[in-house]
């Protein structure tokens, strides 16, 4: 289970890096007006490559999870579908809520803005923590450390 836990957060920590990549696409752009490519290589090199180690681990927790416990396929066992399921959900939820409102204004506002980046990079982490933290993984793996926890 405790390697569980650290799949789990190397999986948050990969998901936080894939999103700031928003933050660098200012930069990239910039860089390439010069003739400058590399930033765009970098950044996409480094989304992929995140991008892939997250939802890999995220399958393996899942696969280690369904090995453990039997599961039915139901739609409805999704994580993304749920809404305020826990403490941790809810903070995202509001989140996710409140960074997509300044992204519509901005889109219909503005044309270049770097805040147009800083509030993508937490909508998009918010939203990926959103299926995590209303997910079958996260309630099994927290699930079995509070029952060790009150077992003791």
């Amino acid at each position: 289970m405790k390697k569980m836990k650290i799949l789990f957060f190397c999986m948050i920590i990969c998901m936080f890096f894939l999103s700031a990549l928003f933050l660098f696409m200012p930069f990239a752009g910039r860089e390439s007006i010069d003739g400058n490519q590399t930033p765009f290589l970098i950044l996409g090199i480094s989304f992929w490559t995140t991008f892939l180690s997250s939802y890999i681990i995220l399958f393996i927790i899942n696969h280690k999870r369904k090995k453990k416990v039997e599961t039915t396929h139901n739609i409805k066992n999704i994580g993304f579908f749920k809404i305020n399921s826990n403490r941790f959900a809810l903070i995202f939820d509001v989140i996710m809520v409140f960074s997509l409102i300044p992204i519509i204004i901005m889109l219909f506002v503005a044309q270049s803005n770097t805040l147009l980046y800083i509030f993508s990079f937490i909508f998009v982490f918010s939203i990926q923590m959103h299926g995590v933290f209303n997910g079958q993984n996260f309630k099994y793996i927290f699930s079995e450390l509070e029952n060790r926890r009150k077992n003791k």
